[in-house]
């Protein structure tokens, strides 16, 4: 089964998935726009946290934007890359925060080993756009997970656009077996603090991870997402 039939994207309407959670959200990510293009859709991929560099290149096509910027998208060059390739992410330019670095520049030199996501309200106008231009799909990691396979959220986590329609969480079932500790547990005092366990030698169950992936991922503090709500391993 496809990724995008297990979490019921209809095609004919716009879906904004938003990935939270630790291990497997970035190849879900890319799983979800390869899919949509195989299936003659167009689609965005962007975060509202960090991407590596390197995973980046797993996109055929790349636009930087200035988020601080009233004009933060270069609506153009988006439809161009689109119009070519089907898929495009975006994300903002080394430095964004600090140095407003010209909005629309596309196919930037991948350097360092992180770049900076989109606010969460430069996604939502992008969603406000869509129809515009064809975009069917927009995937969005949420939050970081230091490359591990479990995490609990911290307070500020995860930053969910307003206009997500899908609120996924993501764990790794690698991390099944694992104590909950710092080299195998992102936040591991929270991990421990959710599952009411003391011990950081305990080790991780299948339940115990259910429990995990029941856990409000932030929508406590912007209320009920629409739309499906799914795990994956």
């Amino acid at each position: 089964m496809q990724l995008h039939h297990a979490l019921r994207l209809a095609p004919d309407e716009l879906s904004v998935v938003t990935l939270v959670g630790a291990g497997g959200k970035t190849s879900a990510l890319f799983r979800l726009a390869e899919e949509a293009v195989g299936g003659g859709r167009r689609v965005v991929t962007t975060t509202t946290t960090h991407i590596f560099a390197a995973q980046a290149e797993q996109a055929p096509a790349r636009l930087e934007v200035t988020p601080d910027r009233p004009d933060a998208v270069d609506w153009a060059a988006l439809e161009a890359q689109l119009a070519r390739h089907g898929h495009c992410l975006i994300w903002a330019p080394p430095g964004a925060r600090s140095a407003g670095a010209g909005s629309g520049s596309t196919d930037p030199t991948l350097t360092g080993s992180k770049r900076q996501g989109l606010p969460p309200q430069v996604v939502d106008a992008l969603a406000a756009r869509a129809g515009d231009l064809g975009i069917s799909l927009i995937a969005i990691e949420g939050d970081g997970s230091r490359r591990r396979p479990v995490k609990a959220p911290a307070p500020h986590e995860p930053v969910i656009p307003d206009c997500t329609t899908h609120l996924v969480p993501v764990a790794g079932l690698d991390g099944l077996g694992l104590p909950l500790d710092e080299p195998h547990m992102h936040r591991p005092e929270r991990v421990r603090a959710l599952l009411q366990e003391e011990d950081a030698s305990t080790r991780l169950t299948p339940r115990m991870l259910g429990r995990l992936q029941l856990e409000p991922f932030g929508r406590g503090e912007r209320g009920e997402v629409r739309g499906e709500r799914a795990a994956r391993g």
